[in-house]
C-alpha cells in the first residue's frame, strides 16, 4: 500500500480541486456488478465465467468547461471472474485455470454527454484504475518433450497483476426530482477494458456492467 500512496493522492486532490470549479451536481451511489473476463491474446482454447461484486462511487457532474459538460467520479470497483486457457501446440501445451479477485480505485472521465428531456442522461469517457487488492487461485499446468509438469498457485505476486489498468465506460442515467435540488437517479454503466488486468500465460481483461442508484444534490449557481 506504501507505493500506491502517491498514486491514490494524486486522483483524490485531482478529484477534489474540480470541487472549486463550475460544478453544477454532486452525488453518490452504491451498486451490483457482474464482470466478464476475456483473453487479450489468441489461444487454443478458452473458457470464462462471471462473477458478482459491487460498485461505489462519488459523482461530480454538469461541470461546465470550454467544450462541454463533464462529469467526474471516484469510484472503487470490486470484482471477480474464472477462467482457464490453453494454449501452445499438441506436442508443447500449458492450460492455466484459476479464479480472481479484485479490488480497485480509480477516477472515470466523462467529457462527452448528451440529456434528454432534461432527464434522460447518456455519457462516454475512459478510466483509469489502481489495484489496491487481489485475491487469486489456480493451477498451471504445462506439458512438452520434457514431460509434465504442475503448479498451483494461491494469491500469486503482483507480477501477475496489472497495478494500473485502463478502459472506456458508458453510462446511462435518469434524473428523478424528489425534492427541491434533490435527485434520485438510478443508473446502468459498462466498463470495457482495454488493457489487461492479470496473466500467467495469456493477458486477461475485464469488462462489467453495473446497475446503480444514487442520491444527486444540485448546488447553487455560482
Amino acid at each position: 500500500m506504501l507505493k500506491s500512496g502517491p498514486f491514490i493522492l494524486a486522483i483524490l486532490l485531482l478529484f477534489l480541486s474540480t470541487a472549486s470549479v463550475q460544478a453544477q451536481l454532486v452525488g453518490a451511489n452504491v451498486g451490483l456488478n457482474y464482470n466478464n473476463l476475456r483473453s487479450m491474446a489468441e489461444t487454443r482454447d478458452e473458457i470464462f465465467s462471471g462473477g458478482f461484486g459491487y460498485s461505489l462511487q462519488i459523482q461530480l457532474e454538469d461541470i461546465y468547461n470550454p467544450i462541454s459538460k463533464l462529469g467526474l467520479a471516484l469510484q472503487i470497483d470490486h470484482y471477480q471472474g474464472s477462467f482457464r486457457t490453453l494454449n501452445g501446440s499438441p506436442m508443447s501445451s500449458q492450460l492455466d485455470e484459476g479464479s480472481t479477485e479484485r479490488l480497485q480505485l480509480g477516477l472515470a472521465i466523462l467529457p462527452f454527454q448528451c440529456l434528454l428531456f432534461d432527464k434522460l442522461q447518456l455519457q462516454l469517457g475512459a478510466e483509469v484504475n489502481y489495484l489496491l487488492n487481489h485475491m487469486s487461485s489456480g493451477v498451471n499446468r504445462s506439458s512438452g518433450p520434457n514431460g509434465a509438469h504442475e503448479l498451483a498457485y494461491a494469491n500469486p505476486s503482483r507480477a501477475f497483476h496489472n497495478q494500473t489498468t485502463f478502459g472506456l465506460v458508458g453510462r446511462v442515467a435518469y434524473r428523478i426530482p424528489i425534492q427541491t435540488n434533490w435527485l434520485l437517479v438510478p443508473q446502468l454503466r459498462y466498463h470495457y477494458g482495454i488493457s489487461s488486468d492479470m496473466g500467467i500465460v495469456v493477458p486477461i481483461a475485464s469488462s462489467r456492467a453495473v446497475f446503480a442508484c444514487g442520491l444527486m444534490y444540485q448546488l447553487p449557481k455560482k
